[in-house]
């Protein structure tokens, strides 16, 4: 988990920083600043930033964790 301040917007992201991936899905409104960025090699999702959710990342974490997140299909 790495925690970021960008222009006094909170970061979360999670998942391994030098893994390759192979698409982004974009999940929300950029332009509102409320956001989910999930990074997926293959079918997996490997990583993910949260933006403008609170506490969602503690969600999505523990889901990875368990290994019950979704495919990325």
């Amino acid at each position: 988990h790495n925690y970021l301040m960008v222009n006094d917007i909170p970061i979360h992201f999670v998942g391994e920083t030098n893994h390759k991936h192979s698409e982004i899905i974009l999940e929300g409104d950029i332009k509102k600043n409320k956001f989910i960025m999930y990074y997926v090699y293959g079918e997996e999702i490997i990583g993910f930033a949260t933006v403008g959710y609170k506490n969602l990342h503690l969600y999505l974490w523990e889901a990875m964790k368990l290994l019950v997140m979704p495919p990325a299909m």
